[in-house]
């Protein structure tokens, strides 16, 4: 069930590529019915999928299978990423944290939040916020990034379950065996979808570990990198960098205005 206000396109063209995602036997639920509109609210029907646990992406075999299997999904959803039909609805309706072209700031994913005005002690989180946006943008107007793929925006760890694996490796293998959230699904340059889930994957899961470290973030794009050689070179590595630090900055806008919203939310007029 989604909030009133659901973009009812947005959710269509998600739904189309889960199911899309499950027919080729990745490990998501199978829609089954919907978007549809149910007492003013908007409700997706799908399986249950339940299989495996709950993970922790501060240790380094959740966070590999967490770059595994986002490559997996954006690689089988290549296909549906030519679809205008498909792609221009996950723009329009994407995720607040992905629309980062609207500058700091696109309206909040939650109406708790408010980003209208600015604070003396933490607008320096607004002015990290500017300077993302505006090397994604210069880095998308000069072609460098390649065409748009679509991907999960909210890939971190309390999206998904996980086994380990018994593969002969004397390392612990882990794959993730379940994942939730479809909604989330927008579509972005490659290096900028990566991005933006490095500066995440860690944050508000089972273990509520905090938001990423610089040297969390690198470790999450290495090893997507390791997933897809040949991927992330060159500018490709701005990209992503830019990208983890729009959603650092998101992140943190919403955290603190939660937190303290007297001290955020009130006090220097945008």
């Amino acid at each position: 069930m989604h909030r009133p206000g659901a973009d009812l396109a947005h959710l269509g063209a998600a739904v189309r590529a889960q199911r899309h995602l499950a027919a080729h036997g990745y490990p998501c639920p199978r829609p089954l019915h919907g978007p549809t509109a149910v007492d003013g609210r908007v409700v997706v029907v799908e399986t249950l999928t339940s299989e495996g646990e709950l993970s922790d992406a501060t240790r380094a075999p959740i966070r590999r299978a967490l770059a595994a299997s986002l490559a997996e999904q954006i690689d089988l959803l290549r296909p549906l990423a030519a679809d205008p039909a498909l792609r221009e609805p996950l723009r329009a309706g994407a995720p607040a944290w992905t629309r980062y072209e609207h500058g700091p700031w696109p309206s909040p994913h939650d109406s708790i939040f408010d980003f209208t005005s600015r604070s003396e002690r933490f607008g320096w989180v607004d002015d990290l916020a500017v300077e993302a946006a505006q090397v994604l943008a210069r880095l998308e107007s000069r072609g460098v990034l390649g065409p748009d793929v679509i991907g999960h925006s909210d890939w971190y760890d309390g999206n998904v379950l996980v086994q380990t694996t018994d593969g002969g490796s004397p390392e612990e293998v882990v794959v993730v065996s379940a994942a939730f959230d479809w909604d989330s699904l927008t579509a972005r340059p490659e290096a900028v979808l990566v991005g933006m889930c490095a500066g995440s994957y860690t944050a508000g899961g089972a273990a509520n570990a905090a938001a990423p470290t610089v040297a969390q973030v690198t470790a999450l794009l290495t090893d997507y990198q390791q997933a897809r050689p040949g991927f992330l070179v060159g500018e490709q590595w701005a990209a992503a960098a830019a990208a983890a630090c729009w959603v650092l900055a998101y992140n943190a806008r919403c955290e603190v205005c939660w937190s303290s919203p007297q001290r955020w939310c009130t006090t220097v007029s945008s």
